[in-house]
């Protein structure tokens, strides 16, 4: 971007000169772009030989089998972190790389590692419960059974209403979630015209207004009829 400060020139002539300088820089920046690609030589061979790895040698699956199923999830200081880091650094010296090795830092504190965890109702009816540890909570050293008793407690007013009423019980500390009935099919197979209808929404998959409501395609195409509109009415300069 060139600014102009000062002209000693009438308005007139102020302008042609802004107007001719800019022409003049706008050449030489498509001058200087066409010299630029001229001179670039290009390595077919190299990009070829790209394509090949990631299209018929890719391991990107393979490690992110092993970092998300084999070896996670992992907390700091975990055992399942450390295993993680021993492997990456196998596969580093397997490809060739040197010096790659685990280096200690810190001080952090005690990990953690979940090693087994199993929750049940047993009144009125049984029920297996789906749940996991809170990450670095202590071990129940054997299994134990109580009432359980739903306290939120985020205030002191919190603490003062479930005070003396906690002991032996198994404390709920989470409220309820809302959960919403699921009334529209997770899948949907597109139509030409569906697809049609895509093409003109304002915000493209998954977020436009067609996607979210599986079926708005119209007001997609009335609100870029607007936009169209307003761009119209925008006096030129």
């Amino acid at each position: 971007m060139v600014i102009f400060t000062q002209f000693d020139c009438n308005p007139r002539s102020k302008h042609v000169t802004v107007l001719s300088t800019m022409r003049l820089l706008a050449l030489l920046l498509v001058t200087t772009a066409t010299i630029a690609l001229a001179e670039e030589k290009v390595d077919l061979a190299a990009i070829n030989r790209i394509k090949t790895e990631a299209f018929d040698h890719s391991k990107v699956m393979d490690h992110a089998f092993y970092l998300t199923d084999v070896y996670g999830p992992r907390l700091t200081g975990s055992p399942g972190l450390k295993a993680a880091a021993e492997w990456a650094v196998k596969q580093f010296t397997a490809w060739g790389l040197e010096g790659a090795s685990l280096e200690k830092w810190g001080p952090f504190g005690r990990g953690w590692s979940q090693v087994k965890f199993s929750a049940h109702l047993k009144e009125p009816q049984y029920a297996p419960l789906i749940g996991f540890s809170r990450p670095w909570s202590p071990g129940t050293d054997g299994p134990v059974a109580g009432q359980p008793v739903l306290a939120v407690i985020q205030t002191e007013a919190d603490m003062e209403k479930f005070k003396g009423k906690l002991k032996g019980k198994i404390v709920l500390m989470d409220a309820p979630r809302e959960l919403t009935p699921q009334t529209v099919a997770l899948a949907k197979t597109f139509s030409e015209a569906d697809l049609a209808a895509e093409i003109f929404a304002l915000r493209p998959s998954p977020n436009s207004t067609y996607n979210s409501t599986l079926g708005a395609g119209a007001d997609a195409r009335r609100g870029l009829t607007t936009l169209q509109e307003q761009a119209e009415q925008v006096p030129a300069r």
